[in-house]
């Protein structure tokens, strides 16, 4: 299958928040939140300030291979002993199936970023890293899987951690999505082949994140490990004893708050822990510390203890996990989605506390896919790319404004107001009484020229229904569910006519440092 690439700028799609879309810019307000502006050139000194904060690389690549057992082609993993390499990293849930398309996207970005940084670094080695978040016990969020128009529920009755769910209990659901799924029978095996192999969903998505990137270098990191956590220890203290975070991200956040809206509320202990299958957020009470739901309690002692012993039992949260992330990797930058680069603005007064580097942010690329059908409906109706970013009404309006001679009745309006105008000042000179008579009329003369004015509108969307029939086409499928579609579709969806060449696609073709969105066209 055949494609085409066009780019559209975010002020056209509006596809991104506004802080993004100023730090794109360079705008001066969000100066002082960052470090580095994304483009190549600035890596130089990225990598010279990255030397500065050594990591455990020993620990580090000792832990993936343990991860890897059960993957029989590994990427290259002894390359991170080598002080010379470093890494580029992004980060998602555990979703089923992969979940949105545009966790595709994310990966396939700091593949690109990887690629692009050899080129112009030669003398270092950068490796891709996918970091699972398999500690997050929100089984809400992923358990949905959106494929051909039909949200698809796993039904999944689960509390513990996303990772060290069974996949056993999947079993129903795959035979669901199979039913489903028409065109993309070669992916669904390959991602249904993982399900069926590995225990549990940490290790399926690995195996299915290699399966479909690893031939590019992709390297894939579960970060609930004893040995890493073990890293992270001091931080993990200082978090329970001083709840310094919070402080930090809030007075970070009320700048931010002058211009805009801000992701994430800190607590004031950013730590959860994992014990008898759950996540269970930590909190102090008088001198004392205990889960959220009462069934773990500690002295302060006790605590340090155990967090000297069995680092692995405290997880960080959305505040402290790039912190954890960052004292782990070798790591240059992070490439996150718009709500991710939004909320890292928050985080950099914890990272200069804890004296930790802060990465390079960079957006990942965003796509949409628009198949033959919806080219043929564009083609048909005469619409542009930019259209296709207007709501469905809006579109409506362009179009019946360019294919029909009506043009409304604003400039009736204005007649009908400058009418009721002469006569008040007439009938004003008379009797003032005469004033609420009038105004009544006018407002009722409005009414029914309304309703004119909507009677012949809807005769022509009648005479028009098969042409809005094609606009609410267009629309449902670049916005499913009245959401983007990079935010719905899944990458088996029968529209992603690419099926698994969508990776070659995009690892190919888009630039990582171009932040438009891409439009990919089937021809």
């Amino acid at each position: 299958m055949s494609y085409k690439i066009e780019k559209i700028s975010p002020e056209i799609s509006n596809h991104l928040p506004e802080l993004v879309v100023d730090y794109l810019n360079g705008v001066e307000f969000l100066k002082p939140f960052y470090q580095y502006t994304p483009n190549i050139n600035s890596f130089k000194q990225i990598i010279e300030d990255r030397k500065k904060h050594p990591v455990n690389r020993k620990a580090l690549v000792e832990t993936l291979k343990e991860q890897y057992k059960s993957i029989s082609a590994k990427p290259e993993l002894d390359v991170l002993l080598d002080e010379k390499t470093f890494t580029v990293t992004t980060g998602h849930q555990l979703c089923l199936f992969t979940g949105p398309i545009y966790f595709i996207y994310k990966i396939a970005t700091t593949i690109n970023l990887a690629n692009q940084l050899k080129k112009a670094y030669p003398e270092y080695n950068f490796v891709p890293l996918y970091w699972m978040a398999s500690e997050d016990h929100d089984i809400d969020e992923i358990q949905d899987l959106y494929i051909n128009g039909e949200q698809l529920d796993s039904e999944i009755s689960y509390s513990g951690i996303a990772g060290e769910l069974l996949t056993t209990m999947l079993s129903n659901f795959i035979d669901e999505v199979e039913e489903k799924v028409k065109v993309n029978q070669e992916l669904f095996t390959l991602l249904k082949k993982a399900y069926k192999e590995q225990e549990n969903l940490a290790n399926a998505t690995r195996q299915i994140v290699n399966d479909l990137f690893g031939s590019y270098g992709l390297v894939v990191i579960d970060g609930n490990h004893k040995a890493l956590k073990q890293s992270f220890s001091e931080v993990i203290k200082d978090e329970i004893l001083k709840e310094t975070s919070a402080k930090l991200v809030e007075e970070q956040s009320k700048m931010l708050s002058e211009k805009y809206k801000t992701q994430i509320n800190p607590r004031a202990i950013n730590l959860f822990y994992l014990g008898g299958n759950s996540r269970e957020r930590i909190e102090k009470i008088n001198n004392a510390y205990q889960t959220i739901n009462g069934k773990f309690n500690w002295s302060e002692k006790e605590l340090l203890e155990e967090i000297n012993e069995s680092p692995q039992n405290f997880s960080p949260n959305v505040v402290l996990r790039p912190l954890y992330q960052e004292t782990i990797l070798p790591n240059l930058a992070y490439v996150g989605g718009p709500s991710e680069i939004a909320y890292w603005f928050q985080l950099q007064k914890v990272f200069e506390y804890h004296q930790q580097f802060y990465p390079a942010l960079i957006l990942r690329n965003s796509s949409l896919l628009l198949n033959a059908s919806v080219q043929r409906k564009m083609e048909q109706l005469d619409l542009k790319s930019g259209d296709l970013f207007k709501s469905e009404q809006e579109l409506i309006k362009v179009f019946l404004e360019k294919h029909q001679s009506y043009k409304g009745i604003e400039e009736e309006k204005k007649k009908l107001n400058q009418l009721f105008e002469s006569v008040l000042t007439k009938a004003s000179s008379i009797d003032e009484g005469l004033k609420s008579f009038i105004l009544s009329q006018k407002a009722a003369s409005e009414k029914q020229l309304e309703n004119i004015d909507k009677k012949i509108l809807k005769t022509i969307k009648n005479q028009e229904e098969v042409n809005i029939e094609r606009i609410r086409f267009i629309h449902q499928f670049v916005f499913p569910n009245a959401t983007f579609q990079e935010r719905k579709m899944n990458v088996l969806d029968d529209t992603n006519w690419l099926g698994k060449e969508l990776i070659d696609v995009i690892i190919s073709d888009l630039d990582v440092l171009d932040f438009r969105l891409n439009l990919i066209f089937s021809s």
